[in-house]
């Protein structure tokens, strides 16, 4: 039994392969201790192992199973200060309006924290004293059908001994035919809640409030400007300088008390705070510094990378000039946001108040204008780029800087397919962006996951009327819609597990465990243990995007069994009894093994379909005598689009396969980054054929998970990196480096085929690491003569010191 397969599954303790990414085939797992290095005798170890295509490692201890996971109270993550505020606005309750609120008060003396509760419908941008202190506040609607989220600060650091002032500027978007990201509400309304230590200052009566009457709605009579698709919830930004004024401020209107429907009840935003960079010169901005018009032109403008930005200009012109910003994404497809600026007279400046995505930005300037200077300020998620990936060629690098930063875009409120048509969070798309995020970004990513895993167990009905009883929504939150995609539902059952390995977080097992099981009871057996095939409500038998069904049957029956086992694993962590799920599994089993045809791989349809067979791999209903056929079928076969197109070259690495994945990876995505190359794009598009959907598509992202977990090597074995491998492939190159950032902290790895590596690792955790072309060698850490397990031509060595560590092969 090849090694890679016994480690994850005593990991995971169950019999059946286990949901995560790093798991393998179904095996009586047996729990062993991981190795401990001695510092005496020198390694002797076997003929070095095919450079074709590395095998998966053998004959390694295992680490630690998973410990029992403990009870669970929720956090109150109600708002502790709001209680006592009132929601305010003008009086007028328009959509797509944009107000102005203020409030002054006076500090004898600063308190050392001051504790603030904030929530709006829909954004803001909020000052103290001057000073920004949110930028692009608030969270869309969507804890659940009828709860909001509120956000929690401290705003002691931008507070005086004095008078002080709080100024927010608010918009309000309202309800639209349909919203692919949040819950709208018809009543727009601001509450917030300081504390202020000898007093609380809350939002009421006493503020003042206007209306900004240089924001219009462009959707109006008299405006002929394309709008945002209905599944945007956001608007265009319509700005007309000409009616800009002073804003003429009256007490604000109460509009209800904390609690009042239609804003129900808030809860304490789970994701941190967004973040802005500052204004920012584009690329080129100076090849238009004191740039005049002769005639309507078309400035492009370039940020550096695909970003979510806002536009700002500074032009002197005559008034009535109307200028509109743009990105490659505004109407490719379907119509994403755009920003309109009509011009009063002489010198302006203007920021637009809300971002755009894209990396072209294209001013359509009239002529007569004088350009002073165009710049940007970008925003998003607050999470930096913490993991790194090379492995010495050029195409895989740069494929993994595209992932990466296409992973990022595509993130904020939630996480989203992509950030032009529709900001919407599948659940498909979010399994995929998690594995993703796991190995380019800090930990501070984390959140979205979880928050995604919260909102999605809070939208299921039971016990109601009709036919969506115990169903988990695949678009959440949503408005005027309704999604459930099986194959993406039971895609997600995999991640929440897989987050769960990554971080140790076990909230998230008492959160989906019995929606999760709730769910996979839906369907039904046959006698032969295969499923009674359900259909999904939306898009019904959706398992894949494009026209290349194939062999729906064979997908769904191994897409169940990998739901499934996730779903034992969740169940022997909670001490549940598995005897009903070990039944179903053992049925399908047997089951699936009558779809075996020898010499193509698991067909219903006489096609070897390569998702369906990948998925038999990752579940653990293809043992390792069908792995050769099975790779034939993945290396020949190009069903898979970019969204399952992952799970394809996950299967070929986990079968040891690296080089087959590599080699696909590189046919499947060659043109993609060629082109970017050529065009100067940064992100991944939704489908390898250009000018199809989206250019910036988070499912696409899958190779910076490959590349890291697989080239790269580093995956935990146990919950929260307690225990983890460090096992570089070097099938496909002499040197690898890569660095993830953990839950434990940064574990870094610069490895060459001869077997010297630098290491870097965190305190808690106990490193599992192959040492390559150790045949007849001796291993030494840190200078210390060290012995292993033997697997071929490699070793496997346990290291559980902290800090630099230095491996050489002499």
């Amino acid at each position: 039994m090849k090694r890679f397969h016994s480690i994850l599954c005593a990991a995971f303790a169950a019999l059946l392969c286990l949901s995560c990414m790093a798991c393998g085939t179904p095996q009586n797992a047996a729990t062993e201790a991981a190795p401990t290095a001695a510092a005496t005798a020198s390694v002797q170890v076997s003929a070095a192992a095919s450079s074709e295509s590395t095998p998966a490692p053998t004959a390694a201890p295992e680490p630690p199973a998973v410990a029992p996971i403990g009870a669970y109270m929720p956090e109150d993550d109600s708002p502790k200060l709001l209680q006592s505020a009132k929601w305010i606005w003008t009086d007028d309750t328009a959509n797509n309006t944009w107000v102005r609120l203020q409030k002054t008060f006076t500090l004898d003396a600063v308190p050392e924290t001051a504790a603030a509760e904030i929530a709006v419908e829909s954004r803001y941008h909020l000052w103290v004293n001057g000073t920004l202190a949110v930028y692009d506040g608030g969270l869309k609607r969507g804890y659940d059908p009828e709860s909001g989220y509120f956000d929690q600060l401290d705003l002691a650091p931008y507070l005086k001994a004095g008078e002080n002032s709080i100024e927010v500027q608010a918009w309000f978007w309202g309800v639209k035919a349909q919203s692919y990201s949040s819950v709208p509400l018809d009543a727009p309304g601001f509450i917030f809640a300081l504390d202020l230590g000898t007093e609380t200052l809350v939002s009421d009566e006493t503020w003042l409030a206007a209306k900004e009457t240089a924001y219009l709605d462009d959707s109006a009579a008299g405006f002929s400007v394309p709008q945002p698709n209905d599944r945007l919830p956001e608007y265009n930004i319509y700005y007309d300088a000409r009616t800009e004024s002073e804003p003429a401020f009256i007490p604000a209107s109460v509009r209800g008390a904390y609690g009042d429907a239609p804003y129900n009840r808030l809860h304490l935003r789970p994701i941190p705070l967004f973040c802005e960079y500052g204004l920012t010169d584009y690329a080129n901005s100076a090849d238009f510094a004191e740039y005049a018009t002769a005639s309507d032109e078309q400035l492009v403008l370039r940020p550096p990378y695909n970003a979510q930005l806002a536009p700002y200009l500074e032009i002197t012109a005559e008034a009535g000039k109307v200028i509109t910003i743009t990105t490659e994404n505004t109407e490719h497809g379907d119509n994403a946001v755009r920003v309109t600026y009509v011009t009063k007279d002489g010198r302006q400046a203007w920021e637009a108040p809300a971002w755009l995505s894209g990396m072209f930005i294209t001013y359509d300037i009239p002529a007569g204008v004088t350009v002073h200077r165009l710049a940007y300020r970008e925003s998003g998620y607050d999470s930096k780029m913490a993991g790194a990936f090379t492995m010495g060629n050029d195409f895989f690098d740069t494929l993994w800087q595209m992932g990466a930063r296409t992973q990022y875009v595509c993130m904020r409120d939630g996480f989203m397919d992509c950030p032009d048509r529709e900001r919407a969070q599948w659940t498909g798309d979010a399994a995929t962006q998690l594995r993703t995020l796991l190995y380019c970004l800090n930990t501070n990513a984390h959140p979205l996951f979880k928050k995604l895993i919260a909102q999605k167990a809070n939208w299921i009905v039971t016990g109601g009327k009709g036919g969506r009883n115990d169903l988990i929504p695949t678009v959440v939150p949503i408005y005027n819609e309704y999604y459930e995609l099986p194959a993406q539902e039971m895609a997600g059952i995999v991640a929440a597990w897989e987050y769960y390995l990554y971080t140790g977080d076990e909230e998230i097992i008492h959160l989906y465990y019995q929606p999760a099981l709730r769910y996979l009871h839906l369907w039904k057996q046959n006698k032969d243990g295969l499923l009674k095939h359900k259909t999904g409500q939306g898009l019904v038998d959706w398992q894949d995007t494009g026209s290349n069904k194939v062999d729906t049957k064979a997908q769904e029956n191994a897409l169940y069994y990998w739901a499934l086992s996730t779903v034992k694993n969740m169940a022997l962590a909670l001490g549940e009894d598995t005897a009903e799920i070990d039944a179903r599994l053992t049925a399908l089993y047997d089951g699936y093994q009558a779809l075996w045809v020898d010499g193509a791989g698991y067909t219903t349809t006489g096609v070897a379909d390569d998702r369906a067979n990948a998925f038999a791999v990752l579940s653990g209903l293809a043992g390792e005598d069908k792995y050769e056929t099975i790779r034939t079928a993945l290396v020949e076969n190009r069903f898979a689009s970019t969204y399952t197109e992952a799970y394809v070259e996950m299967a070929l690495c986990r079968m040891g396969y690296t080089r087959d994945a590599l080699d696909r990876m590189q046919q499947q995505y060659g043109g993609m980054v060629q082109r970017n190359r050529e065009t100067g794009m940064t992100t991944l598009w939704e489908y390898f054929t250009d000018g199809m959907g989206t250019w910036n598509h988070a499912w696409a992202a899958s190779p910076v998970y490959t590349l890291s977990a697989f080239v790269g090597g580093i995956r935990p074995t146990a919950p929260g990196y307690t225990a983890y491998e460090i096992a570089p492939d070097f099938s496909h190159t002499d040197h690898v480096s890569v660095s993830v950032e953990t839950v434990l902290g940064t574990i870094a790895a610069d490895a060459t085929a001869d077997g010297a590596m630098t290491l870097t690792l965190p305190e808690g955790g106990t490193a599992s690491v192959r040492v390559p072309n150790a045949a007849g060698k001796t291993v030494f850490v840190n200078g210390i003569e060290t012995t292993g397990t033997p697997d071929g031509g490699e070793l496997w060595i346990t290291v559980a010191e902290s800090g630099a560590v230095k491996v050489e092969v002499q």
